[in-house]
């Protein structure tokens, strides 16, 4: 008897371990927030270059992407600017993210999302030109 209760107990205790949903799981991380691009790259390689972000000048390297909650993003110059009479805004328009966290709109172009974390966000998009399709691969770090 003393076998059948304990093994009873065991059983019920396992069901329970098995049963019960993760508690801790993380919501997925959001687009909301200010970005800044880290890295650009496209394949195959374009006029020799394969790296275009490294090409660009210091003062486009640091500048801001805001998506904001109501599906509205801003384009800040960063500390430095180009030419200091440049405004400070320079783009602004409308963004969204498919509901399954995959294709980011943004401005009209479409997106592959590879990666949104909290502090990453990593999108990739593709045109053609004289018959070459072309892909770009875009990182952009939190701020």
């Amino acid at each position: 008897m003393k076998k059948n209760i304990l093994n009873l107990l065991l059983c019920g205790l396992l069901v329970l371990l098995f049963a019960c949903k993760k508690d801790n799981e993380e919501p997925p991380a959001s687009i909301v927030g200010k970005w800044k691009q880290t890295a650009g790259v496209i394949s195959p390689a374009l006029g020799g270059i394969t790296d275009y972000f490294s090409d660009n000048e210091p003062c486009n390297k640091d500048d801001i992407y805001e998506f904001k909650s109501n599906n509205t993003y801003e384009s800040t110059e960063g500390a430095t600017r180009c030419d200091p009479n440049d405004p400070n805004l320079w783009d602004s328009g409308a963004y969204s993210l498919s509901s399954d966290r995959k294709t980011l709109t943004w401005d009209g172009d479409n997106y592959n999302v590879l990666e949104l974390s909290s502090s990453t966000l990593r999108i990739s998009s593709s045109f053609t030109s004289s018959g070459v399709t072309y892909t770009t691969t875009d990182t952009y770090q939190r701020q």
